[in-house]
């Protein structure tokens, strides 16, 4: 059976009988059980602290108003 058919052919199902027909597709194409992964390492909160201290800097005239927006300052 070709991809349309049975696209078609899912198309004419209900909804429940849709939600069945995809649940045994899920259950069949399952990979068997992954091995189990470990969560990452969370950094204590007191480490956190400054950790991209340095990593990024601001001008001196950041405050200063922007030459864009001299129509709209008073």
């Amino acid at each position: 059976m070709s991809r349309q058919e049975m696209i078609n052919e899912l198309a004419k199902l209900s909804d429940a009988e849709l939600a069945l027909a995809l649940s045994a597709v899920r259950e069949h194409h399952q990979p068997e059980t992954a091995p189990l992964q470990q969560a990452p390492q969370k950094i204590p909160l007191r480490e956190a602290y400054g950790l991209l201290k340095g990593s990024f800097t601001m001008s001196n005239d950041f405050d200063a108003p922007l030459d864009h927006f001299k129509d709209y300052l008073p």
